[in-house]
């Protein structure tokens, strides 16, 4: 007897991590990339953004977020940098994570520059705006395709 109810008990608590899994999995997890640049977003309160732009960080420019409204969108902590080789010099790509916040709209604004230089325009930039809203579908763009996963 002991031995069917461990084995009840084992698939109920599979049951249950399936779908507490299913249910994390809800929140939509949106990637854009530099192409994306002018496009219109939608997603929803709780979505994910990912923003993946190339650069080099051995030549001193770096992305840097310029504006955003934080009551609509929220960045998840430091953007990660990983190179695209070992070699000295090489380029990579950075990623920025940001979390759709409430329902409103807003424009994220990013620029490639380095940061001690003052009065020079930036090398690249990066714009979208973001309409956050509970009756969207979820990561959908206007103008441009996106990278979803």
């Amino acid at each position: 007897m002991t031995h069917y109810c461990l084995r009840y008990l084992f698939l109920l608590a599979s049951v249950v991590i399936v779908l507490m899994a299913c249910h994390v999995a809800h929140a939509g997890l949106c990637t854009l990339v530099e192409e994306n640049s002018g496009c219109t977003l939608k997603l929803n309160p709780g979505d994910s953004l990912s923003v993946r732009l190339a650069g080099n960080l051995t030549t001193g420019y770096q992305w840097e977020i310029i504006s955003y409204d934080k009551p609509v969108l929220r960045p998840i902590g430091e953007p990660d940098y990983a190179a695209n080789s070992k070699a000295i010099g090489a380029g990579g790509m950075y990623t920025f994570r940001f979390e759709a916040v409430a329902p409103g709209t807003t424009c994220l604004k990013m620029i490639y520059h380095r940061t001690w230089e003052k009065g020079i325009a930036p090398l690249r930039a990066f714009q979208i705006s973001l309409i956050v809203s509970k009756e969207s579908a979820g990561c959908q763009t206007q103008n441009g395709p996106s990278d979803n996963e």
